[in-house]
């Protein structure tokens, strides 16, 4: 088993980089900086992500990882956490050491038409499970 540092700080700067690990490169734990530090190819070749808890250093790539897998219509990406950090992300759009800071807009869904469904975008009830479907 190989276990790689992508980044390992409650902050960035030029040297250091969000909470983010990589086992076998295809398992991600937490997902401070999986995009400002993986190749896209990297990206595209996880099997999952592991969250250990809501603070903003440790989710913050979500919603990009997201969108970068969908813009190449990988398969949805499947993402482990307890209970309690799965609510609370889903639950707010911006999360710090002290909690949640803001709530999303939650938009009423509407149905969509077979010539749409091509550019569906994250919700933000589940910001790294969204991808285009498979043409």
């Amino acid at each position: 088993m190989e276990l790689r540092v992508v980044g390992c700080h409650g902050g960035e700067t030029p040297k250091h980089r969000t909470s983010a690990f990589l086992v076998d490169e295809r398992l991600a734990i937490d997902a401070g900086s999986l995009t400002a530090g993986l190749e896209l190819k990297v990206q595209f070749g996880l099997t999952g992500c592991l969250i250990s808890h809501a603070h903003l250093d440790h989710i913050k790539d979500l919603a990009t990882l997201a969108d970068n897998r969908c813009q190449a219509r990988c398969e949805p990406l499947p993402v482990g956490a307890t209970r309690a950090t799965i609510r609370t992300s889903r639950n707010t759009s911006s999360i710090t050491s002290s909690g949640p800071i803001s709530r999303p807009s939650r938009r009423p869904s509407t149905p969509r038409s077979a010539s749409s469904s091509s550019n569906q975008a994250a919700s933000p009830s589940s910001p790294a499970t969204a991808c285009a479907p498979s043409p």
